[in-house]
This record gives structure tokens, C-alpha cells and sequence, in this order.
């Protein structure tokens, strides 16, 4: 079937045929066959900045937009948050799919590089089609070209590749697949060089010669994941009932899989296991990966309870150092920031969301005839229950204290932010230095309701939570950012994006008017920062930046909400625009800085 044929058959309803396996695509170009390779192994958006690397394939989405076809195109004005979107997309549809961004060559990758390296840290499933401009042969590298340009990336994605010639497109693309969902998930990188696909200097090139077969994607697909051996599921299940005072950390990522949460619930509620959901920082897990309001959640922090432990789980996430004498399992794929020089009893190489099952079903038949594993269980629920609730209750006392505090207090935001939003709603993003008081008042009670990143680079909440959307039409979403990584993200971008296609997100900017990770620091090493009020090159002022009118002046709505008396009015008439009317809305939140809570500690 042709490009013309295709445009004249398309439904008025937006209804679309699917390629099949085996299929013969005779379209007029490489670009076009690919979109259609795309569309037959399930790809329903592109996240994409156009680039003169790649023309045709940006008419290859023209054609796809306005025969109302997929993938559809959604552009977002700059690389990064469109690599962000592609991967929170394969993050919140669960590894089902796999979000897809189209960037520039050179410059383009320069410019997502920090949302590829969040995408690899964050287990992402993404593929990143990039644009190229072959070297002329001269040897003399022209203003955007590359003697390596998957060099760029090549540390951190799972694969890169450059099909070289049309007949090796298809697998190409079905590899990139695999890769992108096969456990540990993460980014690939798909070079589309100008001499096959075309580009600014082959207007004219680029041209299918000879029809592209599908192939089978289904066939080709992530392969089953293998669970342990029964035996290593029966020792540290061992482990478990014999313990006097286990503890789990449930790592950044663990909640990637819904079902991986509800079966540590399970395992924690048959044995009386105090969870710490996250890594030491108390903003240290990336995803929702233990109810906050289940008797064992004991928040984000190990310190208060590690030296007590005499056994440690660790899931998804690095092996944290331990007193001696504690044993220590250490379940995970082995991914990315995993360093290795920190001992632990039992290394598992696995899913969790199969492993933690196994070691479940392990402990429940010891525990049917260890009537004093019972009752030490029995013991140890009760106790951390106590603890819970006192946590809970001191954390609700401190926003209490704070409520009239102005400017806001994160860990005040937090409650309102809980009170308002719906238990469904996802929530995209980290808040840098706030997390440890936001937090402690946030509540994330239902799987599949967190997603972020455990690598370094900030802001990729913003346009993370397009591609979140998009994946999961169905629930509420939230942006959380700040205002330094308001530009880290590129949002002023992603504002045109929401507002361009309607997708209905909320954007909470926790505004400090400052950097506030390292006003943090600053505060507590209390020198010239602290005692004149003036940390150099942190504070982000004189002028201040009216993000409210940015939004405005994007389509989005947008207010500022200054008196902590009016943040739950303001979040309910924000939620109101996003829930009801199904528009993009920006609050911008005037927040108190790390260096003033320093200061009157």
C-alpha cells in the first residue's frame, strides 16, 4: 500500500490497520516504512523535536497526523523532555510498552543526554531514534557530524545501532524492542543516518527501493523472566522465620511492577517485616514501592533501625552498608549504579516480582509448624505498629506546627497535597532537596502511582509526566518540580506541549527561589552562606522569575499561591482544571528554603 492510498483509506474516526507479520510495506520512503514497522509492534506516540537530520522522517509524521494514524506525533520543543516522556511512558505502562522520542544527530543527543542517562539509572524502556549526518569521506568532520556518534551514549544505553542498509531496518527495530523490555529495562539508541533515511543535504535520498517486511515482533520479543532456585528461595526464607529483627529496604525502583508491591506487602505482613521504602535519603525511592499508610512502613529512612536489624533485604536498588553482625540479601538485575564492593550473605540476580512470591510461598509453609516463629512475629507486628503510628503522628504534628508558616512549608504542602489529590493519581518527579519533609506527609497508598529516576540529572518530571499521561489516560497526574529544575527540564517547553495537545497534567512548582539541594548544604556547613543569608550563585532572585506568567504565556493555567491559609483552596481549583475540565494547570507554590530552616535550627 502507498502513502497516497493510505491518506484516502484512513478512517474520519481516527480507526487504523495494523500492519501484519510477513507483510510486504512498499512506501515511498524508508522513513515512512518505519512508521509503520513502529505501528505494527504496538507504538502508539512519538515524543519528538524535528531536526534537519532528519526531515523525512518528520513528514513521515506529518503524514501519520493528519491521516489521524499511529504513532501519533507529539512534539515537544526540545530533546530532553521528549526522551523524559518517551521513557516515564514504557515506566508507567509498566513495561508494557516502550516509549519511542526522535531527536537531532549531534546536537539533539547533546541536548536529551541528561534525560538517556536518567532513562538508563531509572530503568526506562525506550527506544531513541536519532538523526545522523554520514561523514562526507573527507575525514574533516563537518559542523554536525560525528566520527562516533552512538559514542555519546554508548556507556549509557543498552544498545546502539545503525542499520546500514533497508533490508536491515525491520530487525533493527525489533532488537531495539527486545532490548528496550527485556529486564533490566532501559534506552537504545536507533541511529537513522541521512543516506538511508534522508536528511537536510538527501532531500531526495532515502527512498524505499524495495518493499520492508514486518517481522515477528511477538516472536522477537523480551524473553520470560526465570525465577531463583527453590533452594535459595527456601534459605533466605530460612533466614526470614529465624530472625529476630528483619528489616527491608524496598530500593528506588522496586515499584516498576505493581505486582512485585503487593507481594512484599504480603511478605511483610506475614512476618512482621518493618519496611524502609526507600534509600537512606528520605527521598530515596523513585517509585511507589510500599503503602505509606500499611502498620509496616517506617519511611524512607534505614538509620534509626539498621543497627537493631539482624537480617537486611535490599531490593532494586545498591547494597547499603551494615553493622557486621547483620546478615544481608541483596535482590536485584544487577543494573546500572550497583556498585559491588559491599558485602551481603545471599546475591540474588532476579525480578523481584517473581523472587519476592517464591520467598513468600517459602516462609508461609516453615511458618505453619515454627509456633515460636509465630509468636515472635505476632510480637514484632505489634511492636512496629506502635512505631508507625507514632511516626505518622509526629509527622502530622509537624505540618500541624507548620501550617501558618510563610513562606510554605513543603512538609504542610505535602498533607494539603494528600487531602486533595485521589489515591489513583500518579505523581511524577522528585523534589531535589524538599523530599525529606515533603515526604514524610505525602501519601502513596495504591501501586503504579509513583515513577522517577535514580540518576542525577533534574527536571525530568516535567516532561516525564506527558509521557506518563499518555501511557495512563485513565489516572490523575501530577508534576512535581522545582524551580531551578524548571529550566533543568526544559518546562516552558513542556507547558506548550500540554497545553498544544491537552494533556490534562498538574504541575506543582515547589518555588524556593533558589537551588535548593545546595542551599541545604550550605546551610549545614554553616559558614558564609549561612550567617549573611546569601548563598553565591544559589539563589535564584532580584528579579524573581514569574513562572506564573510562563505557564500563562504558554496556554496553561496557571496561579501563585503564597498564604499556606490558601493552599488546599488553590490544589482543589488546580485539580478541578486538570480532573474535571481536562486541561493542563500550573501552581507555582512560594516555599521556604533549606538555608532559612538551617539558620533556625
Amino acid at each position: 500500500m502507498r502513502r497516497g492510498e493510505e491518506v484516502r483509506g484512513s478512517s474520519s474516526e481516527g480507526e487504523t490497520r495494523v500492519p501484519k507479520e510477513g507483510e510486504d510495506l512498499s512506501y515511498e520512503t524508508n522513513a515512512e516504512a518505519l512508521m509503520e514497522l513502529l505501528k505494527a509492534c504496538g507504538v502508539e506516540y512519538i515524543f519528538y523535536n524535528p531536526d534537519t537530520s532528519c526531515v523525512p522522517l518528520t513528514d513521515a509524521l506529518a503524514w501519520k497526523e493528519l491521516t489521524k494514524d499511529k504513532p501519533k506525533p507529539i512534539m515537544m520543543l526540545h530533546e530532553l523532555p521528549a526522551v523524559d516522556a518517551a521513557y516515564h511512558y514504557g515506566l508507567a505502562s509498566m513495561g508494557q510498552k516502550v516509549g519511542v522520542s526522535m531527536i537531532g544527530g549531534v546536537v539533539g543527543t547533546m541536548n536529551a543526554k541528561g534525560a538517556i542517562y536518567n532513562a538508563w539509572g531509572g530503568y526506562g524502556p525506550c527506544l531513541i531514534l536519532a538523526g545522523m549526518y554520514r561523514m562526507s569521506g573527507t575525514g574533516r568532520r563537518g559542523a554536525h557530524e560525528s566520527v562516533d556518534q552512538g559514542g555519546m551514549v554508548r556507556e549509557y544505553v543498552k544498545w546502539e545501532t545503525e542499520p546500514r542498509a533497508a533490508e536491515d531496518i525491520p530487525n533493527h527495530v525489533a532488537r531495539a524492542m527486545r532490548e528496550a523490555s527485556t529486564e533490566p529495562w532501559g534506552p537504545v539508541y536507533l541511529i537513522c543516518n541521512d543516506w538511508l533515511f534522508g536528511g537536510s543535504g538527501h532531500l531526495t535520498g532515502g527512498k524505499l527501493t524495495k518493499p520492508m517486511t514486518v517481522p515477528r515482533f511477538d516472536a522477537l520479543g523480551a524473553p520470560s523472566d526465570i525465577p531463583v532456585s527453590q533452594s535459595t528461595a527456601e534459605a533466605v526464607a530460612k533466614l526470614f522465620v529465624d530472625a529476630e529483627n528483619p528489616l527491608v529496604v524496598s530500593g528506588g525502583m522496586m515499584g516498576r511492577y505493581g505486582e512485585t508491591v503487593i507481594a512484599l506487602t504480603e511478605l511483610a505482613e506475614m512476618l512482621g517485616i518493618p519496611v524502609i521504602a526507600g534509600s537512606v535519603s528520605a527521598h530515596g525511592s523513585k517509585t511507589m514501592n510500599f503503602p505509606t499508610n500499611h502498620p509496616m512502613f517506617m519511611g524512607y529512612d534505614v538509620s534509626p533501625y539498621v543497627n537493631d536489624a539482624d537480617l537486611v533485604l535490599v531490593v532494586d536498588q545498591p547494597m547499603i552498608p551494615l553493622p557486621s553482625t547483620t546478615k544481608a540479601i541483596l535482590l536485584d538485575w544487577g543494573g546500572n549504579f550497583k556498585p559491588m564492593d559491599v558485602p551481603a550473605d545471599y546475591r540474588i540476580h532476579g525480578c523481584s516480582k517473581i523472587v519476592i512470591p517464591q520467598i513468600t510461598a517459602a516462609v508461609s509453609k516453615m511458618l505453619e509448624a515454627d509456633l515460636d516463629a509465630k509468636s515472635r512475629v505476632h510480637d514484632r507486628y505489634e511492636r512496629f505498629t506502635a512505631e508507625h503510628d507514632r511516626l505518622k503522628k509526629t509527622w502530622r504534628e509537624e505540618a500541624e506546627k507548620a501550617k501558618n508558616k510563610k513562606p510554605i512549608d513543603t512538609i504542610w504542602l505535602g498533607q494539603v497535597l494528600s487531602e486533595v489529590k485521589t489515591d489513583d493519581a500518579i505523581i511524577c518527579g522528585r523534589c531535589g532537596g524538599y523530599g525529606y519533609q515533603l515526604m514524610k506527609t505525602l501519601e502513596f497508598t495504591l501501586p503504579r502511582t509513583r515513577f522517577g529516576a535514580s540518576s542525577g540529572h533534574m527536571g525530568y518530571g516535567i516532561g516525564g509526566a506527558l509521557g506518563a499521561k499518555l501511557a495512563r489516560p485513565e489516572s490523575p497526574v501530577i508534576s512535581l518540580l522545582q524551580d531551578g529544575s524548571f529550566y533543568y527540564g526544559a518546562a516552558g517547553a513542556v507547558l506548550w506541549t500540554a497545553s498544544h495537545y491537552n494533556i490534562p497534567v498538574l504541575f506543582i512548582n515547589l518555588n524556593d527561589r533558589a537551588y535548593g539541594a545546595i542551599t541545604r548544604g550550605l546551610g549545614r556547613y554553616r559558614r558564609w552562606s549561612l550567617k549573611h543569608n546569601y548563598p553565591a550563585g544559589v539563589w535564584i532572585r532580584n528579579p524573581e522569575i514569574k513562572f506564573e506568567d510562563i505557564a500563562r504565556a504558554n496556554g496553561v493555567w496557571a496561579a501563585t499561591v503564597e498564604d499556606p491559609g490558601k493552599l488546599k483552596s488553590m490544589l482543589s481549583k488546580a485539580w478541578k482544571v486538570v480532573t474535571v475540565d481536562g486541561k493542563p494547570a500550573f501552581l507555582d507554590v512560594i516555599c521556604e528554603t533549606h538555608l532559612t530552616r538551617e539558620k533556625a535550627s
